[in-house]
């Protein structure tokens, strides 16, 4: 929930309060605290081997960089613009960003949406190569020189550490670069940054980072753990709610809503 800016001349608050049974609920007034204390409970467990996962991917990720080739990673980055982009001027004006999520961390488990984008684009470039070889260092610099010649972006962000990348959409040119597992499904071309690994490395720091990955699995598990714990509470929580609404009168308020602004000019 977002609190209004502009409250009155611009937002609004549409009160679903207005519609429930204040006397029936407050019958249930000790369940539904006590349920709420024990959602809060599980997803702040929840979040916190979340974080401790974060960490290890953080530990997997600087293992994996040290042993990447970077210079050729650059020389691959500039091919890939000329290619996608061609001899197209930087604009006066720059594109537009938009940030969203095509995956997350659910009571289900990991879900990915990111077909529903690959599948609206005439091409899709799948960029494939572990934690930390660079993946969203060249998304980024794609992103930016779309932007910087006027072309609109969309961001989808990896759950678990938002500043990563699965991928990016530019509109104008039909075109998906993606780091998503889905990617190859809808490939027309893979560029595969795990050949610029050096492979000595990597076999010394092997058992480290297979045991990160073990402890990775085992709080990524719990977390979920927790996600499920506290949606099961939050479902028990909604037995007190939705017998006590006046739903008709819900859907009342959203026919006037949806009339006021298709009013707007």
């Amino acid at each position: 929930m977002v609190d209004p800016k502009n409250p009155g001349c611009v937002d609004e608050i549409l009160h679903l309060g207005d519609y429930w049974d204040t006397d029936a609920m407050e019958k249930n007034k000790s369940e539904i605290l006590i349920s709420n204390k024990k959602v809060g409970k599980h997803f702040a467990r929840a979040y916190k081997f979340l974080t401790s996962a974060k960490e290890i991917m953080d530990d997997i990720e600087d293992m994996t960089t040290a042993a990447m080739h970077f210079g050729k990673i650059n020389i691959i980055t500039e091919k890939l613009l000329k290619e996608l982009m061609g001899s197209m001027a930087a604009a006066d004006c720059p594109g537009k960003e938009r940030h969203l999520f095509g995956s997350a961390y659910t009571p289900g488990g990991f879900v990915d949406y990111s077909d529903t984008v690959l599948d609206k684009v005439d091409r899709v470039f799948c960029i494939e190569g572990r934690p930390g070889t660079g993946k969203t260092n060249m998304l980024n610099k794609l992103a930016l020189h779309a932007l910087e010649r006027g072309l609109c972006v969309e961001y989808f962000h990896a759950p678990l550490k938002p500043q990563k990348l699965d991928s990016i959409v530019i509109k104008e040119l039909g075109l998906a670069v993606t780091c998503s597992s889905k990617g190859k499904d809808y490939a027309d071309r893979i560029v595969d940054l795990n050949e610029y690994l050096d492979e000595n490395y990597m076999d010394e720091v092997g058992d480290l980072i297979k045991r990160d990955y073990e402890a990775f699995d085992l709080l990524l598990e719990e977390a979920l753990n927790s996600i499920l714990a506290a949606k099961t509470v939050h479902d028990e929580l909604e037995t007190y709610y939705v017998p006590n609404m006046d739903f008709e009168g819900v859907d009342k308020l959203r026919e006037r809503t949806i009339e006021r602004i298709l009013g707007y000019n």
